[in-house]
C-alpha cells in the first residue's frame, strides 16, 4: 500500500493518507485537537523514503507507564489495611500524616513513660469513626503493616520500571499497568 505523507524540512511527519481518491481539506481545530491529533505523528520520521520510529515514540511510551505506575504506588502504598482490637476489625489509613502521627505518639509515650495511647481514631467497615486506646504493642504492630505496605509499594514501582527497559516496543504500546502491577504486588507480597 503506497501513502502519500506531508513532511517538515527535517523529515519529520506532519500528515500522511492513503493514496488515490483522497482529498486534502483545511479544517478548523482547536489548539488542544489538533495536539492530540499529531501525538502520534511526532513519533515517526521519514528516512530513505520509509517511516521509522524515532526515540521519542519508546520514550513517550515508558513515561506513560511510569506515570501510571506512580499513581498505583501511591494508591496501594495508602490503601487503608485491616487492624483488630478487642476482636472488631478497624480500618486504618497508611498515609505519611498517619504514619508521622503514630511515630510522634510512641516516642511521646515512649518519653512520659506511657504504655497507651488514648482516642486513636480507626474507621469501621461503614465508614464511621471509632476512637479506641492502643497499647505500645498495638502501635508497633500497625507501624510494621505501614512498613512493609509502604515498601512493597516501593519495590512493586521499582521493579515493574526496570521491567520496562526490557519490552518491546509492541508490548510498551499493549501495557495494562494496573494488571501488571497488581500481580507483581501479589508475587513479591508472596515471598
Amino acid at each position: 500500500m503506497k501513502i502519500r505523507i506531508l513532511t517538515d524540512e527535517d523529515g519529520n511527519i506532519l500528515a500522511f493518507t492513503k493514496t488515490g481518491g483522497v482529498e486534502w481539506q483545511e479544517i478548523d481545530v482547536k489548539d488542544e485537537e489538533l495536539d492530540e491529533l499529531s501525538a502520534d505523528l511526532r513519533h515517526f520520521k521519514l528516512e530513505n523514503g520509509r517511516l521509522q520510529k524515532t526515540d521519542s515514540y519508546r520514550i513517550s511510551l515508558m513515561e506513560k507507564i511510569r506515570n501510571e505506575l506512580y499513581e498505583l504506588r501511591l494508591t496501594y502504598e495508602t490503601a487503608p489495611f485491616e487492624f483488630e482490637k478487642n476482636g472488631i476489625k478497624y480500618l486504618q489509613n497508611n498515609r505519611s500524616i498517619d504514619q508521622s502521627n503514630l511515630t510522634r505518639i510512641v516516642v511521646m509515650c515512649q518519653a512520659k513513660q506511657k504504655n497507651t495511647f488514648e482516642n486513636w481514631k480507626f474507621y469501621t467497615k461503614e465508614g464511621s469513626e471509632k476512637y479506641e486506646s492502643l497499647t505500645l504493642l498495638d502501635m508497633m504492630k500497625m507501624a510494621e503493616i505501614m512498613e512493609k505496605q509502604t515498601t512493597l509499594a516501593m519495590v512493586t514501582e521499582t521493579w515493574l520500571n526496570h521491567e520496562l527497559e526490557t519490552l518491546a516496543d509492541t508490548e510498551l504500546k499493549n501495557y495494562e499497568s494496573e494488571t501488571r502491577y497488581k500481580q507483581k504486588y501479589n508475587e513479591i507480597k508472596e515471598v
